[in-house]
C-alpha cells in the first residue's frame, strides 16, 4: 500500500519510464540481497520482503499507466490485454518455478528472481516511447484541427517531434 501512495505522489512529476526502470532496478536489488541476507534474520527477512513489495508496487502502477498511453486507440485494448494476460501466467507459474528452484536454495531462488527484475530494467532500456505530459495520438489530432498545431506521430521516426507531439522518441 505505501507503494503505491508514494507512486500516487511522484506520478505527476516523473516520467513514466523513470518510474518503471527505478522499480525494475531497485527491486532486482532488493530480491537479490534477499538471497544474501534474508535468512540470517526474521526482521530482515520481514525489512528486506517489504522493500520488495514497495519497489514492485512502482513496476505495477507505472505499467497500469504506460501500457495505455504508448499504443494508438486502433491497438490500445488489445495490446493492453495481452500485456495483462502475461502478468496473469506469472503466478501461475510462479509457485511450480519457486518450488523446483528452493528444492536447490533459498539463494538460487531469490538470485533467478533477482535476474528477472534485473532483464526487466535492461529490456525497459530499450523502450524508448515518450508518454509523460504528452497529449494522446487522438487527443492532439484533435487538438490540431481546432489549433491548426503541427503534430508528429509516435510512428514518424524520421522527422523531429514539432508543437503537438503526441508521443515523441527518446
Amino acid at each position: 500500500v505505501l507503494g503505491t501512495v508514494c507512486q500516487l505522489a511522484i506520478v505527476y512529476y516523473v516520467p513514466r519510464l523513470a518510474q518503471l526502470r527505478a522499480g525494475f532496478l531497485l527491486t532486482s536489488f532488493a530480491v537479490f540481497s534477499l538471497g544474501l541476507l534474508g535468512q540470517h534474520t526474521t526482521a530482515g527477512l520481514f525489512a528486506i520482503a517489504f522493500l520488495i513489495q514497495f519497489f514492485e508496487q512502482f513496476i505495477i502502477g507505472t505499467l497500469y499507466l504506460y501500457t495505455p498511453e504508448a499504443f494508438p486507440t486502433a491497438v490500445r485494448v488489445t495490446a493492453f490485454g495481452v500485456c495483462q494476460a502475461n502478468h496473469r501466467v506469472a503466478p501461475i507459474v510462479a509457485p511450480y518455478a519457486v518450488a523446483g528452484l528452493d528444492a536447490i536454495s533459498f539463494q538460487v531462488t531469490s538470485f533467478v528472481f533477482a535476474s528477472f527484475y534485473f532483464a526487466g530494467f535492461w529490456l525497459s532500456l530499450l523502450v524508448r516511447v515518450v508518454t509523460f505530459n504528452r497529449p494522446l495520438i487522438e487527443e492532439a489530432d484533435l487538438m490540431e484541427a481546432e489549433f491548426g498545431g503541427k503534430h508528429t506521430s509516435s510512428l514518424d521516426a524520421d522527422e523531429p517531434p514539432q508543437d503537438l507531439t503526441p508521443l515523441k522518441l527518446e
